[in-house]
């Protein structure tokens, strides 16, 4: 500790863009040692246990989840770096592809061909011949993820999923776009980003967002603004490097502050301040030389892809019920091992060919967008124009095929019976669902949108109350933010009948359902089920 706040060497004030010099930082070893920290944290709810930081902070965060902002602070910085230093729009997007996607790939197969027919309940034959098996792969394109084979760990004490590290990835690829998109139409800079910084505080500590929209390709919106706050917070270190200053008493203050707020609260939002102050003291720290750990790989990506599932299958193996902190060193030394066979056979030969230029466009919006016009127009001349033959005909019944879709992919249900696959209708607290399981838990709140069609004006809510869930006495429902049902419920059968307003269109008629309870149920320590709930919900209709 010591060694780590010393004194500079020169009394000049530094800043951290003095600091930097090509790969000599520690951000590779901060990277590893967050995906450490998630590994152990997550030993705890898959053995029945609570997360110590989650019960130091009276529930405010985890150590997994204080990790994950590690990681998108850092991927802020860097990609908006790796943005500005690309060569072309498409040496950029083939940079990031080639570094989330192979090893992705790769843990996918691993977990549904290797560890998947190990733990599963059903016989090989009925796991290969169920349709999920086949169904988790689809988890490779990220949208939508898919979380369980089936039969596998089925007994598990965390049962809801076979990698549920990989919840994430999605949102650090949408952010990759996402600065893709600001640097083509040259809005990635210093002003861009600190507005987009505020509009994010303002959402995410005010909990202010005026649409009525809940998800954005299927992920929740107030996650997205949450993880992205953390990415913007390290994009703008990116641009103010040469104003922040690399001091030692920040840094003392920064801890202090951090430590308060696990006691007081505000840990999550005071950590988008001083824990990404932390975080670049530390990558740039002139007394902790970390960066000859890079010239073994950078393993980071693949302990955090490959400890989940190993977690698991190490609990399949002692019963379900194990220690925490065993199930942690387990993991840890055969993810670790994993990782390392990850790096070199598969994540750094892809990486190695970032080097080959297959197709170089500047960056430059305007060139972008000449460029795509261009390829649009060959595309059309070389394989749809001959393809169509300039015949209406076909024409006409291509785009009905495609208007079917596109309607069918756009239409809200006026009945819902799980298990329901399109996730891009709900929000708010609906608990993870197995592809198995005929309903769906809600903790407190949740909403649905659906369509009412004409002359059908009673909304049915059927579920299920457990007989343990004492806390669980009134239900609203709660339609286009009208409060249409207040009521009080007891254990038991879950019966909800209520009167909408009458569409006497000829269209469907878009509606928001909520359901909100007045609590949730907190289960005892010694429940296997850690997770806090209220009702379950087999069905929603419109009749």
């Amino acid at each position: 500790m010591k060694q780590l706040f010393s004194k500079s060497t020169s009394n000049e004030q530094m800043y951290f863009s003095d600091l930097i010099n090509g790969k000599e930082n520690n951000f590779d070893f901060i990277r590893f040692l967050a995906a450490t920290l998630v590994i152990f944290s997550h030993a705890f709810p898959l053995t029945g246990n609570v997360d110590l930081l989650l019960i130091l902070s009276n529930g405010q965060t985890s150590l997994g989840d204080l990790s994950v902002f590690i990681f998108f602070v850092i991927s802020g910085y860097f990609i908006t770096q790796s943005f500005h230093y690309s060569k072309s729009i498409f040496h950029y997007i083939k940079a990031r592809l080639l570094r989330i996607f192979p090893g992705l790939i790769v843990a996918i197969c691993i977990t549904t061909f290797v560890i998947g027919p190990l733990a599963t309940s059903l016989t090989l034959s009925e796991y290969f011949a169920d349709k999920g098996t086949y169904k988790y792969l689809e988890s490779i394109f990220l949208y939508p993820m898919h979380w369980y084979l089936p039969g596998v760990f089925e007994n598990n004490v965390y049962s809801s999923s076979v990698n549920g590290s990989l919840w994430s990835i999605p949102f650090e690829f949408m952010f990759y776009i996402l600065v893709a998109l600001l640097g083509i139409f040259s809005l990635l800079n210093k002003k861009t980003t600190l507005l987009l910084f505020n509009l994010l505080i303002i959402i995410v500590f005010f909990d202010y967002w005026p649409l009525s929209m809940t998800h954005f390709w299927g992920l929740e919106l107030k996650t997205i603004f949450e993880l992205l706050l953390y990415f913007v917070a390290g994009m703008l270190v990116f641009y103010y490097k040469e104003k922040i200053p690399y001091s030692n008493f920040f840094a003392m203050i920064s801890i202090v502050v951090l430590y308060l707020t696990v006691y007081t609260g505000g840990l999550k939002e005071i950590f988008v301040f001083f824990g990404t102050y932390l975080i670049f003291y530390l990558g740039y720290n002139l007394n902790v030389k970390t960066w000859k750990f890079y010239r073994y790989g950078d393993f980071s990506y693949g302990l955090y892809i490959y400890a989940f599932p190993v977690q698991q299958y190490i609990c399949f193996l002692y019963g379900g019920d194990m220690n925490p902190y065993v199930n942690f060193l387990l993991a840890f030394v055969i993810a670790l091992i994993l990782s390392i066979l990850s790096w070199n056979l598969v994540e750094k030969r892809a990486l190695n060919l970032k080097k080959k230029e297959f197709i170089v466009v500047p960056i430059s919006w305007k060139d972008t967008v000449l460029n795509l016009t261009e390829f649009v127009s060959n595309l059309v001349k070389k394989v749809i124009r001959p393809f169509i033959k300039h015949s209406w005909k076909t024409f006409t019944v291509l785009f009905m095929i495609f208007l079917v879709v596109f309607t069918k992919f756009n239409q809200y249900p006026s009945e819902i019976e799980f298990p329901y696959t399109n996730n891009n209708i709900f929000g708010g607290n609906w608990l993870v669902q197995s592809n198995n399981e005929d309903y769906r838990w809600v903790a407190k709140e949740a909403s649905v949108q659906m369509e009412q069609p004409p002359n059908q004006n009673k909304l049915v809510i059927s579920g299920y109350i457990p007989d343990n869930f004492k806390e669980v006495k009134n239900v609203k429902v709660i339609v286009n933010d009208m409060l249409l049902s207040d009521v009080s419920i007891q254990p038991g059968s879950l019966d909800l009948q209520v009167e909408l307003e009458s569409n006497n269109s000829e269209l469907d008629k878009k509606l928001v359902v909520q359901i909100v309870f007045n609590d949730v149920h907190k289960p005892l320590e010694s429940d296997a089920d850690q997770r806090e709930m209220s009702a379950l919900i087999s069905k929603i209709s419109i009749d």
